[in-house]
């Protein structure tokens, strides 16, 4: 199985990540970011980021990353006026749901 890098880093730069809460496996993409577990090949680079005078290689697990993109979209829709306006949605929600629906099992 090869990893994912497949999803455009706009959407994945959209979900949430407190880098400085991250332990350093985290950190250094050995572990989920949003649940700690242990990654394999289908882990999802979310996209190095720097901090402080270091550099972070974040990665999650493909259902971390559909649940936080279905939790963000939700946020993110509740206080969009263009998704208030046109029943699809906005292009932000519109790129969280396609996030979501591309890692989801």
């Amino acid at each position: 199985m090869t990893p994912r890098q497949d999803t455009a880093p706009s959407a994945l730069t959209l979900l949430p990540l407190d880098i400085e809460g991250l332990s350093e496996q985290q950190r250094r993409g050995i572990v989920c970011v949003y649940d700690g577990i242990a990654l394999d090949t289908t882990a999802v680079d979310l996209g190095q980021r720097p901090h402080g005078q270091i550099q972070v290689f974040p990665r999650a697990c493909p259902r971390c990353v559909a649940d936080q993109a279905a939790e963000t979209a939700g946020a993110h829709a509740a206080i969009c006026e263009s998704c208030v306006d046109t029943p699809a949605g906005c292009e932000t929600v519109a790129a969280l749901r396609r996030l979501h629906m591309e890692h989801a099992r």
